[in-house]
């Protein structure tokens, strides 16, 4: 049974992430929550309720890996204790991966093999400043994330590879160890396999024990299930789902659709940030004059005569890039709307094929390349779900603290393929301005933003103080949702 502590109830608020297939139930007859019941669960510990509340001041600026802790890892280390306990521990972070000493930089960034910190200052200086190579320089690590572990190669420049050959990263709540019997147990549930095993957009904790969590799974179609999970020899087991019995398989299978179209969508917005279209505004724009938009038009105009190039200001851009992939310049608003529409199989035709768009699903009649008219059309338009930020939430990026807190407020109303529209003053102009940014991840327990991904220079994946950080005194001011399914009607019916 629960056992309460002090009447305690916790308030993590509503995140978001894409789903996967059907929940195993192994319930033998009883329901998820008799089960739940049936087991000697704590409420969450305070510190537990310290950690969820500090942890958006890290997510709106990290990766952070998607762990529910049973038991907290636990600094023993001389080094690490003088990060916990320093007033700046990136200070003294800076100092010890300077130093180049990787053993005692291990002692102080890991905790058995963790990379973690419950402080959201050291979490963050330990995800700015911390690299693999700065930790190892053995032939090959371990690497636990998500469930899954990896054997990291290093490389000549001292970097670590994937099994792919791409680069290897480091992100918060990941486990790495030159050699996994140098490590103790598993001290957490891996959230993001509940999240691909449920399709659940939210997992908050609502009881724990040292082995299995209690969780409320929230899903796209809005319904809140109860969950049990375990811990079962190191690996996370979603053992059951709770509520309505006849309503499970229509919420599962909901689900799933949302996982796959969010899928498409981060595929997309990926292909985007690898080919790398250029920000549409000329390099010879005259002092004072804002052309920005322009260059898509030239660029449309070049590639339907089925041009490699073509002319702006006297200046030469090309059509497609080195690969023949079509490079369509962009504003930020049209990184999102190419986002959207590719994700559904409409894009240009790559060089060597005839000029024109693949795919049916298009946003005709849509002023899709300006922000402040597309929220104008969103209000009317049923494609469009549009949320305005009230005015208490409209927190700027450089109130730090405030700015995370607003963001869990919010945590409801966003997930995955939103766009979120930032608006304020930019002090290189003294002018508010509009940017736009296409939501692809959020941390499962407080639904913040952690992945986002825009073109404001160049297209990126990225954090959102990432993509704030250039104009601070601007805020998150409105989100704006597609309807694909009234979309895809509207099209059927043409």
């Amino acid at each position: 049974m629960l056992r309460p502590a002090a009447l305690l109830i916790l308030t993590v608020l509503v995140p978001t992430a894409p789903a996967a297939a059907a929940a195993p139930d192994a319930s033998g007859g009883a329901s998820c929550e008799t089960q739940i019941e049936g087991l000697e669960l704590d409420a969450p510990s305070p510190r537990l309720r310290r950690y969820l509340e500090g942890l958006p001041e890290v997510v709106v600026e990290a990766r952070v890996g998607h762990a529910l802790y049973l038991a907290f890892p636990e600094p023993t280390a001389t080094s690490r204790t003088a990060i916990e306990h320093a007033a700046r521990p990136d200070r003294v972070l800076r100092g010890l991966v300077a130093g180049g000493d990787r053993a005692r930089l291990r002692e102080a960034a890991l905790v058995d093999g963790y990379f973690f910190a419950e402080r959201p200052a050291l979490a963050r200086a330990l995800s700015s400043q911390v690299r693999l190579e700065a930790l190892f320089d053995a032939p090959t690590i371990q690497r636990w994330r998500d469930g899954a572990q990896a054997t990291l190669t290093r490389q000549p420049d001292g970097t670590y590879a994937e099994a792919d050959g791409t680069r290897a990263t480091l992100r918060l709540n990941d486990r790495v160890a030159i050699d996994a019997a140098d490590l103790g147990p598993a001290r957490h549930l891996d959230l993001e396999v509940v999240r691909q095993r449920t399709g659940a957009l939210r997992t908050i904790p609502t009881a724990l024990s040292a082995d299995a969590a209690a969780l409320d799974l929230v899903f796209p179609d809005g319904s809140r299930r109860a969950a049990l999970v375990r811990l079962d020899r190191g690996a996370t087991e979603v053992g059951c789902v709770g509520g309505d019995r006849a309503t499970l398989r229509a919420t599962l299978d909901d689900a799933a659709r949302f996982a796959a179209r969010q899928a498409r969508i981060t595929a997309a917005a990926r292909a985007l940030v690898r080919e790398s279209p250029r920000f549409d505004e000329p390099v010879n724009e005259p002092e004072g004059v804002q052309e920005d938009g322009r260059l898509r038009e030239a660029w449309l105009a070049a590639y339907g005569r089925g041009e490699r190039t073509f002319t702006y200001r006297d200046h030469a851009y090309a059509v497609f890039d080195a690969d023949g992939n079509p490079r369509p310049p962009q504003v930020c608003i049209d990184f999102v709307f190419d986002s959207w529409e590719r994700s559904e199989g409409t894009w240009f035709r790559p060089a060597g094929e005839a000029p024109g768009r693949t795919g049916a699903v298009r946003f005709r009649g849509v002023p899709r390349r300006s922000i402040q008219q597309l929220l104008e059309h969103s209000a009317t338009d049923a494609t469009f779900e549009r949320l305005d930020v009230a005015s208490a939430d409209r927190v700027p990026l450089q109130e730090s603290r405030r700015f995370a807190r607003a963001m869990t407020r919010l945590a409801d109303d966003v997930r995955p393929g939103d766009a979120l529209v930032i608006y304020g003053l930019r002090l290189q102009d003294m002018r508010n301005h509009y940017h736009a940014v296409l939501v692809l991840e959020v941390e499962p327990m407080t639904g913040v933003p952690m992945t986002v991904a825009d073109n404001q220079g160049r297209p990126h994946l990225r954090t959102l103080t990432s993509a704030m950080r250039a104009a601070p005194l601007r805020s998150i001011a409105h989100r704006v949702r597609v309807d694909f399914d009234a979309l895809e009607g509207a099209v059927a019916a043409r």
